[in-house]
């Protein structure tokens, strides 16, 4: 009994001391409550939702192969398809699974839930529509990273097109060099408001990690 009652005054204490540098953060200075500081919270990434919304496909694709070189995934990859003997199935299922979990964490981070309609998300924060182009919608259903567009001109494929297994090295390396460029073409000013907007929704989440597990009390402080 001693160490629950030390764990919930242990929890209490993180929160207390988060909230304390998220109110500094959001420049509050007077008595608030907590949902008064989610709403603030909801507002501040809803403005972010407002600037990006026509540029939430290259937000995506920013980060999901932002994530696939600095999570040292695309490494693995490389590394698998160079050493592959036939196809280790285990070895295989644990890329899949990364690249699956990093996916989706991305979503996860951006809160978003897919719609009904078509190419279409909406955010569990601020319930604002979210758009996602043809390239982003296509990482996001691909359960098997190995299974790869075919190579050419778009215009130029036929519907007789047809996916592919990709395990050759050199593919690889080449999608890491193009990557990389593409991370590099980003403007740097889109990059520091997308730092700024991971930095707010990470601040929500936690947030309501914490308004969670006390039960969702809202209390002035």
């Amino acid at each position: 009994m001693q160490n629950k009652e030390n764990n919930v005054s242990f929890e209490e204490e993180m929160f207390e001391n988060f909230k304390s540098n998220l109110k500094e953060q959001l420049n509050i200075k007077t008595s608030i409550t907590d949902e008064e500081i989610n709403q603030s919270l909801i507002y501040i990434i809803k403005q972010y939702e407002l600037k990006f919304k026509d540029n939430f496909s290259e937000l995506f694709l920013y980060d999901y192969y932002y994530n696939l070189l600095n999570t040292n995934l695309i490494n693995k990859i490389i590394n698998f398809v160079k050493h592959k003997e036939g196809i280790d199935q285990i070895k295989k299922d644990a890329v899949l699974k990364e690249e699956r979990k990093m996916c989706n964490d991305i979503l996860n981070l951006y809160a978003l839930t897919q719609t009904e309609y078509e190419n279409t998300y909406v955010s569990d924060i601020t319930n604002m529509k979210i758009l996602l182009n043809s390239e982003a919608m296509d990482i996001i259903n691909n359960d098997d990273i190995f299974f790869r567009k075919p190579k050419g001109k778009k215009e130029l494929m036929g519907p007789h097109a047809l996916y592919t297994y990709e395990y050759n090295e050199n593919y690889w390396i080449n999608f890491k060099e193009n990557i990389k460029k593409y991370q590099e073409s980003f403007p740097e000013s889109l990059v520091s408001d997308l730092e700024d907007y991971h930095f707010w929704l990470t601040r929500y989440h936690t947030f309501n990690n914490f308004l969670n597990n006390k039960g969702g009390k809202h209390v002035k402080n």
